[in-house]
């Protein structure tokens, strides 16, 4: 690490301080002298606080809700999907917060509802439907305080001619993350229903859609989305765990099918994970982090690979890896030592990857989030792979946010490695 003038001066001053102040805690933590405090959740809202680490999910040709009354039957489409969606999230269990913006940190705070904005954007047709829209309500709430916050969703809706509606969410990633949000998604279409079935583009039809495009918040990134067809490694995966002592997950098996491609051989590879509540802290994220390229090809070598992996993976969902364990240790610091941390953690790649792979299996488009800094080989985020596509296949969507320069490539690259993946031997 080496920064020149006033700034890198700053900031190895900062990560100085953050680095001895990490170490006094974990200490304190380890003789149970410090109260383990929620590390994701305080990260988040140090490095994830921008519109580039937002993260979009969707439903397509969902039933528009009924009038609100009885006796106001033709109430206008825009009316009715918003008292339908005010009345479903006045239910939902999900988390009721409010996210706090901060001069260095937000803050999800307890609210005493779902926080949300909505928008109604022209109904699309073609392939173009399954774009993500390009403007998004980004207003503050202003409180009696003064205080601003944003909100936990911003939901864009398309209403199609037949009363069918496509919803798209983006989602604060302080707030929360994707499989809860999922979920939220997921409950919603089945108390809507479905009003159409829908089918996806196969990867030919969205080719001409398939272009790096500016990221909002972070002027080195670019994002692009694509639909890939995932059988052949879905084949693979399952011929791999008739053989090995442990499952490999389909995470673990994209990773694993990309490092024998060149353009990933040499990468660390950070995948997501869903952690549950341990103890008194919350639901939230860990990360896996390994390196698939250094185990050697050939069923020796996958299975030390998948035994490393799967030996990471209980102790993150345990909260015990030395990951999750840094940011507990981060979590009390000041916000700016934090950032300094997690920055030149971000930086490295070691912790969290230079390329980095998030599934939620549910999803329809699932939009990528990416950092304020770090993952510039890639951040991938992977949807269900059991989508229907317009010729019969069955595809992912896929988006993958990182640097304009290294990911223009990528959709050719994966497809190559997952077509050569029934030849791995």
């Amino acid at each position: 690490m080496e920064r020149r003038g006033p700034q890198g001066l700053k900031f190895a001053g900062l990560f100085a301080a953050g680095a001895a102040l990490t170490a006094g805690q974990r200490l304190l933590q380890a003789a149970r002298l410090r109260h383990r405090q929620d590390g994701w959740r305080r990260s988040a809202g140090v490095v994830l606080r921008g519109p580039e680490s937002t993260f979009i999910l969707s439903a397509f040709g969902l039933k528009l809700p009924d009038p609100p009354h009885p006796d106001h039957p033709h109430t206008d489409p825009p009316a009715r999907l918003a008292a339908g969606l005010h009345a479903f999230l006045a239910a939902e269990p999900a988390p009721r917060v409010r996210v706090r913006r901060g001069a260095a940190a937000d803050q999800a705070e307890p609210f005493d509802s779902v926080t949300y904005s909505l928008g109604v954007d022209s109904w699309v047709e073609g392939a173009e439907r399954f774009l993500p829209p390009r403007r998004w309500d980004q207003s503050l709430l202003r409180t009696h305080d003064s205080v601003a916050h944003l909100p936990a969703f911003a939901f864009v809706a398309r209403i199609g001619p037949r009363d069918q509606v496509d919803l798209w969410a983006r989602v604060n990633h302080v707030a929360t993350d994707g499989v809860p949000a999922q979920e939220l998604i997921s409950r919603l279409e089945a108390r809507w229903g479905i009003a159409e079935s829908v089918t996806f583009p196969n990867p030919t039809t969205f080719a001409p859609f398939e272009l790096p495009q500016p990221v909002d918040g972070r002027g080195d990134a670019a994002a692009l989305q694509t639909f890939l067809d995932l059988s052949p490694l879905i084949a693979w995966r399952g011929k791999a765990n008739k053989s090995l002592p442990e499952p490999i997950t389909l995470s673990a098996a994209l990773m694993w099918c990309l490092s024998r491609h060149p353009t990933f051989a040499k990468l660390q590879m950070g995948t997501t994970v869903d952690i549950p509540p341990v103890g008194d802290l919350g639901r939230g994220v860990g990360v896996i982090s390994i390196r698939p390229g250094d185990f050697e090809s050939g069923p020796t070598g996958l299975k030390a690979y998948v035994t490393a992996f799967n030996r990471e993976l209980s102790l993150v969902r345990r909260r015990a890896s030395a990951g999750c364990q840094l940011l507990d240790a981060t979590a009390p610091i000041p916000p700016a030592c934090a950032r300094a941390m997690l920055h030149q953690a971000l930086r490295q790649g070691k912790a969290f990857g230079t390329f980095a792979l998030s599934v939620l299996k549910d999803a329809k488009v699932f939009g990528a989030p990416i950092g304020e800094i770090g993952h510039d080989d890639g951040f991938l985020a992977l949807g269900s792979a059991a989508l229907t596509a317009n010729n019969g296949s069955k595809v992912a969507c896929a988006t993958i946010k990182g640097a304009a320069t290294r990911i223009g490539g990528h959709p050719a690259a994966i497809r190559e490695a997952i077509s050569r993946i029934a030849n791995d031997d």
